[in-house]
């Protein structure tokens, strides 16, 4: 979180042990933050970015994002393996805009889900057989954390197929977690 001095920020309940506040941002859409170098580089355009063997955090983020795109054709994430696994559920975790902030005081908000949620997705599953099937369709998503059931189905590659978002011209996914 950015922290601006409080003549700046103009920020109510100010912190009195620091002379720093917040400005929050109550609307769902990315917002203005310090830019920052993670290191080691991460190669964010890569789709193992969203796996990891761990399902604490470690010295990376976990975050995939695509080229800049209109969709007009879908972006994708292909995940493969060597033998077959069977899954009983698949956990996608989209980018949710974690700049956003819960107002103070309960009131609408005009601007809809934030625009770097995916929006229009599918999965589709390879079987032992090199057959690929779609196992589900979703449209308009409104959710940074989706669960999908798979049981009962062997599978040797997945793909997550993302085809629109709510308004950001790039797809960002978190995580694909397969239990």
């Amino acid at each position: 979180m950015v922290q601006y001095p409080h003549e700046l920020s103009q920020a109510n309940g100010e912190n009195q042990y620091c002379d720093y506040s917040p400005i929050s941002d109550f609307h769902p859409t990315p917002h203005h933050c310090a830019v920052l170098d993670i290191l080691p580089i991460q190669k964010v355009y890569q789709p193992n970015e969203v796996i990891t063997s761990s399902s604490r955090p470690f010295n990376k983020p976990n975050l995939w994002i695509s080229q800049p795109t209109n969709f007009s054709y879908p972006e994708f994430i292909e995940l493969n393996w060597s033998n077959q696994i069977t899954p009983e559920r698949i956990d996608i975790y989209f980018d949710p805009c974690f700049g956003y902030h819960t107002p103070p005081h309960p009131k609408p908000i005009n601007c809809g889900p934030a625009n770097s949620l995916i929006k229009d997705y599918n999965i589709y599953i390879t079987g032992p057989n090199g057959k690929s099937d779609c196992l589900i369709e979703i449209r308009n998503n409104q959710n940074s954390y989706r669960s999908h059931s798979c049981e009962d189905r062997h599978v040797t590659s997945l793909e997550l197929e993302i085809l629109s978002t709510h308004g950001l011209d790039r797809a960002q996914v978190f995580q694909i977690a397969l239990y």
